[in-house]
């Protein structure tokens, strides 16, 4: 059902200014890139000077997490917590790359909860790599600025 939807939602081809059909993947990227780079970049773009430094940002906003709200921030959320969250989102949203909506992992749900908790963490674990390294690097972000801790000018200037 992915593959057929993909199918009929994939860009075959691009027709240039001067008529020419476009069908070579890399040539279509760059020929996208220039068209909305032509209607969307700014004439005379030139990059900012300032440096905002993450302790300005933290400045700014005054607000300091406490510790038990940081502890429950890197906390694992519990199956619990994430049938809540499904059952929370609207199920008539379109469907993600695997083809699920989230009526259907719901409807899953209330029939096999067990067993739907082990497939969310199945998935999760397939994207460790990724997704455990970003969250890792965001809640070091939160707790650090929570904290009222600097993180160092290695990663300010970053």
């Amino acid at each position: 059902m992915c593959q057929v939807r993909a199918s009929y939602n994939a860009i075959k081809y691009f027709i240039s200014l001067t008529g020419e059909m476009i069908t070579d993947p890399l040539e279509m990227s760059v020929l996208a890139v220039e068209h909305f780079k032509s209607i969307l970049e700014p004439m005379n773009y030139s990059p900012p000077v300032l440096h905002s430094s993450i302790t300005w940002f933290a400045e700014l906003v005054g607000f300091k997490c406490s510790q038990p709200k940081c502890q429950q921030m890197m906390s694992v959320p519990t199956a619990e917590e994430i049938r809540r969250l499904f059952f929370k989102l609207n199920p008539n949203k379109a469907p993600g790359p695997d083809g699920l909506t989230s009526g259907s992992v719901h409807n899953y749900w209330t029939t096999k909860p067990s067993a739907s908790y082990s497939w969310l963490a199945n998935k999760l674990l397939k994207l460790k790599s990724v997704v455990f390294r970003l969250l890792s690097f965001a809640w070091k972000m939160v707790w650090l600025l929570g904290s009222g801790m600097t993180i160092g000018p290695r990663l300010e200037a970053w």
